[in-house]
């Protein structure tokens, strides 16, 4: 979900365009439950992080997003990905 604050000061959730995302990350559901339980074992802030970056990105969140969201760089999580998808979890971690 996005919060988007209006002029009149009141907040708009939205959800993000899945449609054309070309940074979308496609998860199988084993993979989200796999990452869902290495997260919830994780004690490193950095090591968590990681991870929400690839569950956004397979939610179609941009890499702005995601920056705005966890308070990263977009390289930061860009670099993140490349990393899950060379070689998963334990590449990434």
């Amino acid at each position: 979900m996005l919060y988007k604050k209006l002029k009149n000061g009141t907040l708009k959730i939205s959800s993000p365009d899945n449609s054309n995302n070309p940074n979308k990350i496609y998860l199988t559901e084993q993979e989200k439950i796999d990452i869902r339980k290495r997260h919830r074992t994780i004690r490193n802030r950095s090591e968590a992080d990681k991870l929400k970056v690839i569950v956004a990105l397979s939610n179609g969140y941009s890499y702005e997003e995601i920056s705005n969201m966890l308070l990263i760089d977009e390289t930061t999580a860009r670099t993140y990905e490349k990393k899950y998808k060379e070689g998963g979890i334990d590449k990434l971690l």
